[in-house]
């Protein structure tokens, strides 16, 4: 008895997944990690541009008040007038550089906020904080 050989049978598309679906999750994790790098990269620079012009704002202010400064140390002959000025100078000077300071802190603590953010969505929150709150329980 001969048998008829059959053609085997054309593999469905359905049956059997492409490649890049079978590793979807491995692919979408990468993905999703190179999201998050390159929006917190975006964070940063958005970040330090802030703190470059608020370093700028603090240098314009301070040329800014010691050009007259200078002019008034050259005119006044009355040495009791040139400390005055002197004293206005530094105290501008630490006043304004304290500000400086405390706007350039507040800067860091926002781009800390929002880098932190950035991964918030790779998250399940609610997993966490059921997590934690199972921990204080």
């Amino acid at each position: 008895m001969t048998r008829a050989r059959t053609k085997p049978a054309a593999p469905n598309a359905q049956e059997s997944p492409a490649p890049s679906v079978a590793l979807g999750p491995v692919f979408d994790f990468g993905r999703q990690w190179m999201s998050v790098g390159t929006e917190a990269a975006g964070v940063l620079s958005r970040g330090m541009q802030q703190m470059n012009r608020l370093q700028m704002d603090a240098l314009h202010d301070m040329l800014g008040h010691q050009s007259p400064a200078a002019e008034r140390l050259q005119r006044q002959p009355d040495p009791i007038q040139l400390m005055e000025t002197q004293v206005d100078g530094l105290r501008f000077a630490w006043e304004r550089g304290l500000r400086c300071w405390m706007d350039l802190a507040g800067a860091a603590a926002e781009m800390q906020g929002e880098m932190m953010a950035c991964g918030e969505h790779l998250v399940n929150t609610e997993d966490v904080f059921a997590a934690v709150r199972s921990l204080h329980a």
